[in-house]
């Protein structure tokens, strides 16, 4: 075995590079589509327009929205979880002198939120009578073991609103991971091209000369497999953290 992989040395590289830039092209695709965010879900964004069309699942639940902006400060959402729908109908209007909204939430027919919103970014409402809405949002990553009821797994009034208020503009993809994943990938790449740069880089310039020891070359070796074990993780979780 070890014969048939330093005869065909080169081949067997090109083919990891070509097969490595293919799943970076899918990768990117993957966290490149555009969509929202609910929960631990990512709902996939299928059709613009006045009318947008997203869909997507989790754990829980599969999920289908659509979002249709009316003329004036109107907005109607419809959400279903599984085969259970509801219908909301956003009312909003800008608060003179100030970047916050008044809101009014209407589901089917009956009015459940009235008030304004205090920040949009993230959204946090006030009700009429001065209280906070303080409705969270359901995670699976924190409560895997208590399975939510099919009302907890629809969205909160301030999600409404932030789709509303903010739009609907986001992508799968965790932004500040990708950094990461290409800074690990960076000097994952330096050291696989010049493995003599970051002993240099720690000793060169001290001494004239000088090779690195045995116990260089094996915490070299270790550092290579935690740096590919860093940016596999970072691409799991850019993909799957908001």
């Amino acid at each position: 075995m070890a014969h048939f992989f330093s005869e065909h040395k080169k081949k067997l590289t090109i083919a990891g590079v070509l097969a490595v830039v293919i799943l970076f092209f899918f990768y990117l695709y993957a966290f490149s589509r555009p969509g929202e965010w609910h929960n631990d879900a990512f709902l996939y964004r299928l059709e613009d327009g006045l009318s947008k069309t997203f869909r997507g699942s989790d754990a829980f639940a599969d999920y289908e929205m659509h979002i249709t902006r009316e003329e004036g400060f109107t907005t109607q959402i419809s959400f279903k979880v599984n085969d259970t729908v509801k219908s909301y109908k956003l009312l909003y209007s800008p608060i003179s002198s100030s970047p916050n909204w008044n809101i009014e939430i209407v589901e089917s027919g009956a009015l459940v939120f009235k008030g304004e919103t205090i920040s949009i970014d993230p959204v946090m409402l006030m009700d009429e009578n001065k209280k906070l809405d303080m409705h969270f949002s359901v995670s699976t990553t924190s409560d895997f073991f208590e399975m939510p009821t099919t009302d907890e797994l629809f969205p909160t009034n301030a999600k409404l609103v932030d789709w509303t208020i903010n739009g609907t503009h986001g992508i799968r993809g965790n932004t500040t991971l990708l950094i990461m994943m290409f800074i690990l990938s960076l000097f994952l790449a330096l050291d696989l091209a010049f493995p003599r740069l970051f002993f240099f880089l720690e000793h060169g310039l001290d001494v004239t000369g000088g090779e690195p020891s045995d116990f260089f070359l094996f915490g070299q070796k270790v550092g290579r497999i935690l740096l590919l074990i860093g940016i596999l993780v970072c691409v799991v979780l850019s993909l799957t953290t908001h």
